[in-house]
């Protein structure tokens, strides 16, 4: 261990003895582990530690394998010149300018002559207020001067009057004949107008005025008169039967008149002469009235043609469906229901001699939710089906079993109340036999669905006619959900 310690010091002592070497009185010493310590350095190539400039030298060393170094200036780099020319003008003479692209150093050379000026002249001949000269330019770098003035000739005035008017001043005007220059003098004083007037008398409604025209100029301006208000007459018109009456006032000085006071017409007073047109098949019906008051006829009542059939029968009578058949007077026209629903049996009936016919009075003993009224019924003590042509007065009132009724044929008349209360009835099936609605026939039927519906064999106008709406209405609200017209049984 000892002797490996000693080994490693004098290694460490002779890396330190190679690289330290050491001069002495400018020789060179070099220790090694012979004794000898003569040596001679041996420089490597140049290194470049700074470029020279046109403005700067620059530094370059060199290193021996012992750590000697030496060191060089490097002289300074030559310019990079960039040559530019400037050409002579006028006046300054010309030469070329050059100038290192590194380190901006200038200088000039090559000078050359100033071409001096090209000239040309232009005369500006002298007006009435201004001197004349000519201006010469030169034609390359535009350098002006004037010379050669001219005196100004003056100016040549004309002269033209302009006569006073009634409102302007007369004057005259000179004016150069040769710049157009102008100024005016000898001013004289206007006129004045000389007025005429004419009357534009007023009229009731528009006012008059005075017109004051000048016999000079022309000149005009009016003065207003106020209209005079109309003076009116009256004069009242009676009414008669058929006119209204009223006042007519008249302008006794224009003739301008109005009406006002309106009095209705009495209309005519029928008296007890009357003659009654029955419709026909063709033509429709009217009655005509002499009146009491003017002695004049009029026609009033009319209705439209009208075929007039026979009540309706019972042709052919089957399990559920009868078909039904009625004809005209005319023998034109028949009209048949085929397949109509069966009328409801059990049904309580009482004969009305003054109608000619049953009336329902009730449900009797019929437990049919859906009521059928038939055309036509047959008593104990009838030798033939006679026409069922009423409903009688509270004859379904408070019926809480209803839920649908369908009129058949020759009913002509339902009487008040008789359907009153029947809130679940949602479906009324109407024959346009019917003529006469009573009060309160149908009000409150169908209320707790909503209202019902309506089906009717006849036309909108023939239901209307009925006032079909007012029957259904309570509290201002009109209980019907929907109407279809010309409705036919059967189909």
């Amino acid at each position: 261990m000892k002797n490996l310690i000693i080994s490693y010091l004098v290694l460490i002592g002779i890396s330190i003895a190679v690289i330290i070497g050491c001069t002495i009185a400018g020789i060179d010493i070099f220790k090694d582990n012979t004794g000898d310590t003569s040596h001679e350095h041996s420089y490597g190539e140049w290194k470049i530690v700074e470029e020279a400039s046109c403005t700067k030298t620059g530094l370059k060393e060199s290193f021996c394998e012992c750590g000697d170094k030496k060191s060089e200036e490097i002289a300074l780099a030559d310019h990079n010149y960039v040559s530019a020319v400037t050409d002579p003008t006028c006046t300054d003479n010309g030469y070329t300018t050059h100038t290192c692209s590194v380190c901006g150093d200038t200088y000039t050379d090559a000078e050359t002559e100033s071409t001096g000026h090209n000239y040309g002249s232009e005369v500006t001949a002298p007006t009435c207020t201004d001197n004349g000269y000519t201006t010469h330019t030169c034609s390359v770098c535009g350098d002006t001067y004037t010379d050669a003035e001219t005196e100004s000739i003056g100016h040549n005035y004309g002269s033209e009057v302009t006569d006073p008017t009634c409102t302007d001043n007369g004057y005259t005007t000179h004016t150069c004949s040769v710049c157009g220059d102008t100024y005016t003098d000898a001013e004289t004083e206007s006129i004045g107008h000389n007025y005429g007037s004419e009357v534009t008398d007023p009229t009731c409604t528009d006012n008059g005025y005075t017109t004051h025209t000048c016999s000079v100029c022309g000149d005009t301006y009016t003065e207003a008169i106020e209209s005079k208000g109309h003076s009116y007459d009256s004069e009242v018109t009676d009414p008669t039967c058929t006119d209204n009456g009223y006042t007519t006032h008249t302008c006794s000085v224009c003739g301008y008149s109005y009406t006002d006071s309106e009095v209705a017409s009495s209309g005519h007073v029928a008296g007890e002469s009357k003659v009654v047109t029955a419709p026909t098949c063709t033509e429709g019906g009217y009655t005509t009235y002499s009146c009491e008051v003017c002695g004049e006829s009029y026609i009033d009542d009319e209705t439209d043609p009208v075929h007039l059939y026979t009540q309706w029968t019972i042709t052919e009578s089957g399990d559920t469906t009868d078909t039904y058949m009625k004809s005209c007077d005319c023998g034109q026209n028949t009209a048949i229901v085929s397949n109509a629903p069966k009328g409801s049996d059990g049904l309580a009936m009482e004969y009305s001699e003054e109608l000619g016919g049953y009336v329902v009075i009730g449900r009797g003993t019929c437990a049919d939710a859906h009521l059928v009224i038939p055309a036509c019924y047959k008593g104990p003590d009838d030798e033939n089906p006679l026409p069922v042509v009423a409903i009688g007065e509270g004859a379904f009132a408070n019926d809480m079993v209803l839920e649908s009724i369908t009129l058949i044929g020759n009913v002509r008349s339902i009487g008040a109340q008789a359907f009153v209360m029947t809130m679940l009835c949602h479906t009324l099936v109407l024959s346009d036999s019917v003529r006469e609605i009573e009060e309160q026939a149908f009000t409150l039927m169908g209320i707790n669905l909503g209202g019902t519906a309506i089906y009717y064999a006849g036309t909108e106008k023939q239901l209307q006619e009925l006032d079909i709406e007012g029957h259904f209405e309570f509290n201002e609200v009109v209980y019907i959900t929907s109407i279809e017209y010309n409705y036919v049984f059967g189909e």
